[in-house]
């Protein structure tokens, strides 16, 4: 099964200094997109019993992650460390585990 730590790919995207310069969000059917943490202005961890949401504002782009136990993937990208986050399925993510369940982009000149 899958781990909270199993959707954070950090190992070979590094620099001298550990951190991570782009995170990688791959979606349920492979597609990826890439963002520059150095465009990274604000971050926002939100808990409840309904869910989790990482809220990360790149100034051009905002992107919010949803799940459930997320706080350790929040620590992760708040330190530049977190390379490449996996959204999964919720039927892959078992009671006691975290996981990203929903990619949302929002671009303010389209609306999206």
């Amino acid at each position: 099964m899958n781990t909270e730590n199993e959707h954070i790919k950090s190992e070979k995207r590094h620099d001298r200094t550990g951190r991570s310069p782009m995170l990688t969000l791959i979606y349920k059917n492979q597609q990826r997109q890439s963002f520059a943490y150095a465009y990274l202005l604000e971050s926002s961890y939100i808990e409840s019993d309904a869910g989790d949401w990482i809220t990360l504002n790149f100034g051009f782009t905002t992107v919010q992650l949803g799940g459930r136990g997320i706080v350790g993937i929040y620590h992760e990208i708040t330190q530049h460390h977190a390379a490449e986050l996996n959204e999964i399925e919720a039927s892959d993510l078992s009671p006691n585990r975290g996981g990203i369940l929903k990619i949302n982009i929002i671009r303010p000149e389209t609306g999206e």
